[in-house]
């Protein structure tokens, strides 16, 4: 993935739409897994304060 941005940054041609979607489903992902885990974070906290 990062080399076709690489490559756009010198002037090629821009990443494909299937790179771009691919890209984007794992931001989501990762973007769910840092929520739960924050979540987690805030529920142990709470437990140890009680």
């Amino acid at each position: 993935m990062k080399a076709a941005w690489v490559a756009y940054d010198k002037g090629g041609p821009a990443p494909s739409e299937s790179l771009i979607a691919q890209v984007s489903r794992a931001r989501a992902i990762a973007n769910d897994r840092l929520t739960m885990a924050v979540l987690a974070l805030g529920a142990a906290s709470r437990r140890d304060k009680a």
